[in-house]
């Protein structure tokens, strides 16, 4: 009954993946006089993860994520476990699992992002799988729960058993951006920074052109920090980003560049090309 439910559901998944991107495509041509508006709704970004077997939650948590102010809002820092109030966690799960019960998720991870507002909990996102990143390295850290083993377990038609949630710590994961352009002439030497808990995960290259993409800023450095407390981890947050600061010279070629309009973010699609030719003429000189 396992195989032919997860047959079911993957059946489904694939078919509503490609009424998603028909209908996507209908506003994605820009010869069209379509329109799509969105509407922002002030709150916080969380999600709810874990799994379900035979109606039963196994393993539930809440995850806690910060995005940069506009005009890009950018998904920068994610926070295990989410710096709420138990009773804010709680209403957060019982939002989430209504939102499962509707969608019929069963035997299945999952990961519901939603929006904590004024009003309560507002649905983003409801998938019926784990989470994705570097979250699920950061649950087995944190509570010490290995998800991605235990989903396979579920799969494999294995009686699971719920799981206690005892965090050991906290844990921060962050992505820092720059809207710099020209040639990264001056970085970090990894190898002498010493900060407890810190493990950097990736970093800018020397002599790597670097400008926004369509407007967006890229990532120049992505990290992770764990401690006992927030409030810790706050502290140690302030002196990373002090440390890790990169400095960009802005040549001839910069200039020319923004004379003829093309920055800062202004080419649209065609700017991520023009990123790597530039990257690779700067390589070879």
């Amino acid at each position: 009954q396992l195989k032919d439910d997860f047959i079911e559901k993957y059946t489904l998944a694939r078919k509503q993946l490609n009424a998603n991107f028909d209908e996507w495509m209908k506003y994605y041509q820009s010869s069209k006089s379509h329109f799509l508006l969105e509407e922002y709704i002030e709150g916080t970004v969380f999600s709810c993860d874990g799994l379900i077997q035979n109606g039963k939650i196994i393993f539930s948590t809440i995850a806690e994520y910060e995005a940069t102010s506009g005009p890009y809002l950018l998904q920068n820092a994610t926070f295990i476990p989410a710096r709420f109030s138990p009773i804010v966690k709680k209403k957060c799960k019982q939002a989430a699992f209504e939102v499962m019960k509707a969608l019929g998720f069963d035997n299945c991870g999952f990961h519901i992002e939603m929006k904590l507002t004024t009003n309560g909990p507002i649905l983003l996102e409801a998938a019926a799988r784990l989470p994705g990143g570097k979250i699920l390295d950061t649950y087995q850290e944190i509570y010490h729960v290995d998800l991605a083993s235990l989903f396979i377990d579920l799969l494999l038609g294995k009686k699971l058993i719920k799981k206690q949630i005892h965090p050991s710590g906290c844990m921060l994961i962050e992505a820092v951006y720059t809207d710099q352009v020209g040639l990264i002439t001056q970085a970090q030497d990894t190898s002498r920074v010493k900060i407890p808990g810190f493990t950097l995960l990736s970093y800018v290259d020397l002599e790597k052109f670097t400008a926004p993409v369509m407007g967006i800023p890229p990532m120049y450095f992505y990290y992770q920090l764990q401690s006992k407390t927030w409030k810790d981890i706050e502290k140690l947050r302030k002196k990373i980003k002090k440390q890790f600061i990169i400095k960009v010279e802005k040549n001839w070629l910069f200039f020319l560049l923004k004379l003829r309009g093309v920055f800062p973010g202004k080419l649209g699609v065609r700017s991520g090309l023009l990123r790597f030719v530039l990257d690779r003429y700067y390589r070879r000189v």
